[in-house]
């Protein structure tokens, strides 16, 4: 194994180098992310094409919700290769109806991360709000079968996120940790 140095930079900036000899394995990830992206959104744009008009008529509000996620980014130093943690807009259908308090989720990630919440039997024994008054009628539809997600295959075609690999998490999230 590669020798490993911790690197601490000022405020956000923070990461993990290592003489990388498996950039052949980062560039056929990068590069299924790539195609794999770009053909389920053709694939999938009626469906896509559907669900925005479905959001439209079931409330007011624009379709695409965005939030800041925490994620990170592969950066070069020579031979070297940095992990660099950074933060990006995330898309998603929206799901909630407009302007939707968020400490009513971020008071339960509190909870989560102290220890404090259980899970829930409606969630099928995941840690998941459920019965949450702010979400919409057709929200509970998209979040049920997880497709207010399908707009993140535009996060992997820029290349804030993959395919595979962990889900960001929103900073208030990362802050409790």
């Amino acid at each position: 194994m590669a020798q490993q140095h911790i690197w601490q930079f000022p405020s956000h900036i923070s990461g993990l180098a290592e003489e990388s000899d498996n950039n052949f394995y980062f560039a056929c990830k990068r590069g299924m992310d790539v195609i794999l992206a770009c053909l389920l959104l053709i694939l999938l744009s009626p469906l896509l094409l559907l669900i925005a008009i479905l959001i439209k008529l079931d409330s007011p509000g624009p379709v695409i919700f965005t939030q800041e996620r925490v994620g990170s980014e592969r950066r070069w130093l020579g031979r070297t290769s940095l992990w660099v943690i950074r933060n990006f807009r995330m898309f998603k259908f929206r799901s909630m109806y407009q302007d939707a308090d968020p400490a009513v989720h971020e008071a339960y990630i509190r909870d989560f991360v102290e220890g404090r919440a259980r899970p829930s039997e409606e969630s099928d024994g995941k840690f998941k709000l459920t019965n949450d008054p702010r979400v919409t009628r057709f929200g509970r539809i998209l979040r049920k079968f997880s497709l207010d997600e399908l707009l993140q295959l535009v996060n992997v075609l820029i290349g804030d996120m993959s395919l595979v690999g962990p889900r960001p998490v929103p900073p208030y999230e990362v802050a409790g940790y």
